[in-house]
This record gives C-alpha cells, structure tokens and sequence, in this order.
C-alpha cells in the first residue's frame, strides 16, 4: 500500500513539474480569431447596403467588461479593416477616446453630462453632489450617418 501511495505522489510530483508548452502565435485563440472575423469580410457584405461615403460608428450595445476589452478590440480592430479596405470612413466613438478629442474639430456632435453644484469642490464630487438637469458641450466631433451596433454572444475561449 505504501508502495502504491508513494509511486502516486511521485508521479504527480513529475507530471507538476513537467514544462507547459505554449503554442504559437499561428496557433493560439487570438490568432483564430482574428482569422475567423476576417474570413467574415464584413466590407464585402456592406458593400452593395451602405454608401462608402457614408460615415460610419461601430459600436458594442454591452457595456465593455475590464475582462473582455482586449477581445472587443480585436474584433473591432478586424471589423474596421475589413470597413477600410473597402473604402468607408468610420469615426471614432470611444468613450475614452472622445473624453480626449472633445476639444477638436467642427461644432457637430454634443456631450452631455450633469453639473455639480456651486460649493462643491471637483476632487470631492460624488454622484449624489450632481445637480438634474442636462448641460451640452460642444465636442467639435462629426456625426456618424450609420451607426452598426454589435453584441458577443458567446466566444468560449479562455
């Protein structure tokens, strides 16, 4: 019985210790991915269905999860090449990115958000300190004139 218990721990022992070989590039979940979206041809499908003059947002209905952003962004970064290469202009609807862009461009596109109230210092603002009511700043973004909204059921891969 010793014997047999002693040769189990063993083995578990080498099997633990033995290296984890990682695959390649060509063979991990990001490439397929990125395979996968592009063998879509999303620009080929648009192509008869939307103007390439029209601009165009690309925009995920979810809300982005902290886990999923590096994923969102690939299918994005596909779905926008494939947009490219068949001649559509898109515009940028990133709410990070747009946070950054406010001050550029023509007056066109409007942000809003609630105002805190007068003695309320900004570096103590709280949600309860926001005043109702809706203000507009000008951004100077270009509006879209076709918005594609999209959502990841499912991707399974870990």
């Amino acid at each position: 019985m010793k014997i047999i218990i002693m040769t189990i721990i063993l083995s578990l022992f080498a099997v633990g210790c033995a290296p984890q070989i990682q695959p390649s590039f060509e063979d991990s979940n990001q490439r397929f991915i990125e395979k996968t979206i592009s063998k879509l041809d999303i620009g080929k499908e648009l192509e008869d269905k939307i103007n390439t003059t029209d601009r165009i947002a690309l925009l995920s209905i979810e809300s982005p999860d902290f886990l999923h952003k590096p994923i969102i962004a690939m299918i994005e970064d596909q779905v926008i090449a494939s947009l490219i290469k068949k001649g559509y202009t898109l515009v940028e609807r990133d709410a990070e990115a747009i946070q950054k862009m406010i001050r550029e461009g023509k007056e066109r596109y409007l942000l809003t958000f609630n105002t805190p109230s007068e003695n309320i210092n900004y570096d103590k603002l709280t949600g309860d300190a926001l005043d109702p009511g809706i203000n507009f700043i000008h951004t100077h973004l270009i509006s879209a004139d076709i918005a594609i909204f999209y959502r990841i059921l499912e991707i399974g891969i870990i």
